[in-house]
């Protein structure tokens, strides 16, 4: 089962934020939000055309499974980790999950 690494800043604060959680199953969740565009129409009728960037959250929440779910978690360094990624993301063993200046930080290496 493939894993990603996840370096000691990482650990240490998804810890401290597992500690502050207030609920019955704190796990860390790390997902992706793939790039998207929209468009809409402005004051002039003109098309006005909105692109977004890709990008990884990682956060610490409570998970609750429906009875009968397929949904798998992966315990890893003492935590609970739930991976909700498409299909078309990189596989787990290429991401490093880091904690730099305030935020985690997901860095996928070359495949």
């Amino acid at each position: 089962m493939a894993r990603p690494t996840v370096t000691e800043a990482a650990v240490k604060r998804a810890r401290e934020l597992v500690a502050q959680c207030e609920t019955d199953r704190p796990v860390v969740t790390v997902s992706w939000e793939p790039p998207a565009h929209d468009n809409r129409r402005g004051s002039r009728g003109e098309t006005i055309w909105t692109y977004t960037k890709g990008r990884w959250n990682v956060y610490v929440g409570d998970l609750h499974l429906a009875e009968g779910s397929t949904l798998e978690t992966k315990k890893m360094h003492g935590l609970e980790f739930f991976f909700a990624l498409p299909d078309d993301a990189p596989p787990l063993d290429k991401l490093t999950i880091d904690y730099a200046a305030g935020d985690f930080v997901v860095d996928v290496r070359a495949i």
